[in-house]
């Protein structure tokens, strides 16, 4: 068993200095600063994110959240609706993005039923968004409906 160098002590005992959230913080930030991820420059590659969610049989909102590069900081599911709707409200959608700082959002949902045809329900949802985001300086990028077959950018 190796021995605790002085170093090694003076770093534990910087560590005593912080709390838990603290640490964990700086342990995730210098992580997403060494995975340098992929820049999020195209509906394909937010698509890409969002697999999982093709074949839910419930429809799933979720929320792609980027730092000023267009790089993902997190995926969050924002809500889990029904076999035909999901109610998302503003407020679900921004809060984990204000909270990680992010610059901007896309958003994407599933069609369980496999038609990417665009509701009005799906319209007036990306309006109150990008209207809500453009309060809070946050970019709503686009909205993405996911189908088993691929999938369809509402555009802005």
């Amino acid at each position: 068993m190796k021995s605790v160098t002085p170093v090694m002590q003076r770093k534990v005992n910087l560590m005593k200095d912080y709390t838990t959230d603290e640490l964990v913080s700086e342990l995730e930030r210098r992580y997403m600063r060494k995975k340098k991820s992929d820049v999020i420059d195209s509906p394909e590659k937010a698509a890409a994110l969002c697999a999982d969610i093709r074949d839910k049989k419930q429809e799933y909102f979720v929320a792609l959240l980027l730092d000023g590069g267009n790089r993902l900081l997190e995926k969050r599911v924002i809500s889990i609706g029904t076999l035909t709707t999901s109610l998302v409200h503003p407020r679900e959608v921004f809060a984990p993005a204000i909270k990680k700082r992010a610059a901007a959002i896309i958003v994407a949902h599933n069609h369980p039923s496999g038609d990417d045809t665009v509701s009005a329900a799906d319209y007036e949802v990306t309006n109150r968004l990008k209207e809500s985001g453009r309060l809070l300086g946050i970019i709503l990028i686009d909205h993405l409906i996911i189908t088993k077959s691929g999938h369809k950018a509402i555009g802005l």
